[in-house]
This record gives structure tokens, C-alpha cells and sequence, in this order.
């Protein structure tokens, strides 16, 4: 076994406050009392440094956390938005395929004459036209008297230029 020897050093106005007390009991009670309220005040002190420095980084990750959560909020927004986008575009994308479709099922049904559409498409009127024709807007009739009249006005000003060459 080994034995330590420590010595204590006591404050003096400890030591003056002692000097009153009666026996030796008293006395060390006293010593110890005062040696672990001391030591007890210093853990204390300690612990709520430390407490301090937890509250700090629980608010710190707190604010990362609120942080991350409106990221992912603004993504997942952007991401619907997106998706609502995507999805009208392809509602647009698959009528304008209907629309095509039914011109060339006119033509291919000899009901237009494919030469007169391929003039024709590159008219002002020509995708309100035929979006007319697919909703059922206007007749084929109609239909084709607004690209007669617009081939009319095509050969009319390819002789205007030809007239000028000459």
C-alpha cells in the first residue's frame, strides 16, 4: 500500500472564522464543508460553461437544420413547378401531333393536295388554320378557300418578281 502525503492550503479569513470553533470534529467539518463547497461551486461553474457551449451548438445545428429543410422545400417546389410545365408541354406536344396527323391523313385522303400544304405551312395563318380545322372551328371548306387565298397572293407576288427580272 502507499501512502500520500498531501498538505492543504486554507484561506485566512477560513483560518480566523476556525479558530472559534470548539473541538477538532467541529474543525474538520468545517474544513471539509468549506473544501467541497468550494470544489462543488468550481464543477458547478464548469458545468454551465459547458452547458452554455451545448446550447450554442444545438441552436447552431437547429439553424443548419432550418436551413437544409427550406432547400429542400424550394427544390421540391421548383421540381412541381417543373413537372406541371413538363406535363403541359406535353399535353401541347401530343395535340399538335393530333393536329399534324389529321392534315396528313386530309392529304394522304386526297382531300388537300400536298404540294399546296407545303406552300401553304409557311403562311402566317397556317397553324391557326389548321388548328381551326382539327377543333372543328371551321370546315375543310373554309379550310381550303384560306389557303387558296394565300396561294393566290404566293403565285401573284412570284409573278410581281419574275415581271421584274424581266
Amino acid at each position: 500500500m502507499v501512502k500520500i502525503n498531501r498538505t492543504y492550503s486554507i484561506d485566512q479569513n477560513l483560518v480566523e472564522k476556525l479558530k472559534d470553533e470548539g473541538n477538532a470534529s467541529e474543525l474538520i467539518n468545517n474544513l471539509l464543508e468549506g473544501y467541497f463547497n468550494r470544489a462543488n461551486s468550481k464543477d458547478l461553474q464548469h458545468l454551465k460553461k459547458e452547458l452554455d457551449i451545448l446550447e450554442t451548438q444545438i441552436d447552431g445545428q437547429r439553424r443548419e437544420r432550418d436551413r437544409k429543410a427550406d432547400i429542400i422545400r424550394e427544390i421540391e417546389n421548383k421540381a412541381a413547378v417543373d413537372s406541371e410545365v413538363l406535363e403541359k408541354e406535353k399535353e401541347e406536344n401530343e395535340k399538335q401531333k393530333a393536329i399534324d396527323k389529321n392534315i396528313f391523313d386530309l392529304i394522304k385522303n386526297k382531300e388537300l393536295v400536298f404540294e399546296n400544304f407545303r406552300k401553304f405551312k409557311n403562311s402566317p395563318n397556317f397553324e391557326k388554320a389548321k388548328e381551326d380545322l382539327y377543333n372543328k372551328d371551321i370546315t375543310l371548306e373554309e379550310y381550303k378557300e384560306i389557303e387558296k387565298e394565300f396561294l393566290d397572293a404566293y403565285f401573284k407576288k412570284l409573278e410581281d418578281e419574275r415581271d421584274i427580272e424581266e
